[in-house]
């Protein structure tokens, strides 16, 4: 990391991966040093047990490395208490956007945020008065195989590779327009109960996709885990302390062409 930071440590966790990201683009391999780690076999053993089941020699105290997809850093926007925009649903912890990662995760926040605003949740939820619980819809078991879905890898391959490490424009339009073939809004309205839990993993997967390549898109600057190589740095003037928030009602009006709007958070 000597070549992009000054104090030759380790750096922020989004410059550590879009550099080892960089090299293995060159077509160079990254390796983590561990020949200063004794007893390594018996300290780490499931790491252990990964590289000797894919055939490599921790002798030589290399492992070679390269990034992947972290924890979320927030999605669903949530008021104080953790209630969404949907009636009778809550969302808390890593999944909420609740803004204590910021732009880029930080080790360890998503523990306080689990106490801090699962607490939060749990003291807002015992006040309420009590209700009826709908009586929950028979799951299928069966599978509908509906045949326009695409296999995950295919869609996790797409979504690494043109929403992934390093973004540009190219890359996001190419996915948008990809996942549009699976109509969005047909998808949002598409009643589930009939099938598998496969199918209906596929389209939740589909649809987030869609936000991240569209959010991604409409976010004209880099900041934090979110980097753009055609627009590789942070924008204060239009983007400081605004966000980029979506709605079912804008899926219509977004798919197939490009619509930038700004919201305050």
């Amino acid at each position: 990391m000597e070549d992009v930071h000054s104090l030759k440590d380790l750096a922020p966790r989004h410059i550590v991966a879009q550099t080892i990201f960089s090299y293995i683009q060159r077509g160079e391999k990254v390796f983590l040093d561990i020949s200063m780690i004794k007893d390594f076999k018996n300290r780490f053993p499931t790491v252990t047990s990964l590289c000797e089941k894919s055939g490599l020699d921790l002798q030589l105290g290399k492992i070679p490395v390269a990034p992947g997809n972290h924890f979320l850093m927030g999605g669903i926007e949530v008021d104080e208490s953790g209630q969404t925009s949907v009636p009778s649903l809550y969302a808390v912890g890593e999944v909420a956007c609740t803004g204590v990662h910021g732009a880029n995760r930080l080790a360890s926040n998503s523990l306080l945020e689990g106490l801090v605003f699962g607490n939060t949740l749990g003291r807002f939820l015992a006040k309420l008065p009590a209700r009826s619980i709908p009586e929950e819809k028979d799951q299928s078991k069966s599978s509908s195989q509906i045949s326009f879905l695409p296999d995950f890898t295919t869609l996790q391959e797409k979504l690494m590779k043109e929403a992934g490490i390093v973004r540009n424009e190219a890359g996001l339009t190419r996915l948008k327009d990809y996942l549009e073939t699976f109509n969005i809004e047909k998808l949002l309205q598409m009643e589930v109960t009939a099938l598998s839990k496969q199918e209906i993993t596929k389209i939740n997967a589909i649809i987030v996709a869609w936000l991240i390549a569209e959010s991604a898109l409409t976010r004209t600057e880099s900041r934090g885990g979110h980097f753009r190589s055609d627009y590789p740095s942070e924008d204060d003037t239009q983007w400081l302390e605004n966000s980029v928030i979506l709605a079912c009602t804008d899926v219509k009006n977004r798919q197939g062409r490009r619509l930038y709007e700004y919201i305050e958070a």
